[in-house]
């Protein structure tokens, strides 16, 4: 059973590296930024207040207008790009999803690729050494 949990946890640790090493061969288009939201969580008895930001984009792809609101590769809240309206913005696309654009930080994405990397193996080996 513990065999099949650490499968689980290196087959999700490598499974974003392989998605990470597709993501740096999609094209690469230049946009501007057409929106920028900023606002700050309220505070609760856990957590203090949160500022938050987030990036909208619009991108010509194939001879298409485009618009995106994605704001990492890998992180549903990722921290945007600080960018400000009418910036130029670097877009990569997905060529056969066209629809799965985001910012181009291929360093940012690394980052949080080798962090989620790290703590699955970590926990596979945790579970290797604890249960063998």
């Amino acid at each position: 059973m513990y065999l099949i949990l650490n499968s689980i946890l290196v087959a999700g640790a490598v499974l974003p590296i392989a998605f990470y090493l597709w993501y740096l061969t999609w094209p690469v288009c230049i946009g501007r930024v057409t929106r920028v939201d900023e606002w700050t969580e309220p505070a609760n008895d856990v957590l203090r207040a949160r500022k938050r930001r987030h990036v909208s984009y619009e991108y010509e792809w194939q001879g298409k207008k485009c618009t995106g609101t994605q704001q990492s590769l890998f992180l549903a809240q990722g921290l945007s790009p600080k960018k400000q309206v009418g910036d130029a913005i670097a877009v990569s696309v997905c060529s056969i999803l066209p629809k799965m654009t985001c910012p181009w930080r291929p360093w940012f994405e690394l980052i949080v690729v080798l962090l989620w990397a790290a703590f699955l193996l970590a926990s596979a080996l945790v579970g290797f050494l604890e249960f063998s």
